[in-house]
């Protein structure tokens, strides 16, 4: 470090000036060979140290237990400084057997027979019972003493032909319904059955007017009856 003096007023002060040169930070420490080569040694060491003890391990024999006690008895010192004892396993019993030499109790089997599923068939349908028939009426049995028998005719005019029916040759049947009364004389005549011709039907009824009856008879008297009469036109050929 260099010194300047300063004057000032007649004094002089020394004056510190900072030094040119400039110190370098330390370089760090290096590790020397040996150390290094030393950790590399310890640590493959122990590599193989590990692989030997797996090789070791595969090797042994799986079936043979890490512990067995001897038959009579073995003794191992534990941690503590005491010593340990093993006795050996009692032998297994048979099968079905207990210590005191009895016999297990045997299940009871169930000698009944299990019940079978039963089938349940449907119910079959019932046939209906029979109904018993109505008696059917009887007829009822005319009483002679009392029976009506219907009209007679007893003069029966021949009916006028048509003339434009017969000229035409037209033919049919004509049944005519009339009512009697007591006397045997028509009260009343209509057509029950046409013969499709209106000349024809017409000539039918007026010729039963003119019929003449034997009225018909109830309990011995005479009554009114009714009857149905057929007139056939024909021309003959």
């Amino acid at each position: 470090m260099l010194t300047v003096p300063v004057q000032q007023s007649g004094q002089v002060f020394p004056r510190y000036a900072m030094n040119s040169t400039v110190t370098p930070p330390p370089a760090p420490a290096r590790t020397s060979p040996s150390k290094r080569r030393m950790g590399l040694i310890v640590v493959a060491a122990i590599a193989i140290g590990l692989l030997l003890f797996f090789l070791l391990m595969l090797g042994q024999d799986h079936n043979k237990p890490f512990f067995s006690a001897g038959t009579g008895g073995g003794t191992q010192q534990g941690e503590d400084g005491q010593v340990q004892v093993f006795q050996p396993l009692p032998a297994p019993l048979p099968a079905g057997e207990l210590g005191d030499g009895s016999r297990l109790p045997e299940a009871p089997v169930d000698a009944a027979p299990r019940e079978q599923p039963r089938i349940i068939e449907p119910p079959r349908p019932v046939a209906p019972a029979p109904v018993a028939a109505r008696p059917t009426p009887s007829a009822p049995v005319a009483n002679t003493s009392t029976a009506s028998s219907s009209p007679v005719p007893t003069s029966r005019p021949a009916p006028q032909y048509p003339r434009a029916a017969l000229r035409a040759g037209i033919e049919g049947t004509v049944r005519v319904q009339v009512d009697v009364g007591p006397d045997g004389v028509p009260t009343s005549v209509s057509l029950d059955q046409g013969s499709g011709h209106r000349e024809l039907d017409r000539a039918a009824l007026d010729a039963v007017k003119r019929w003449r009856f034997r009225p018909a008879m109830a309990n011995g008297q005479p009554t009114v009856g009714r009857l149905t009469v057929p007139i056939q036109f024909t021309t003959g050929d």
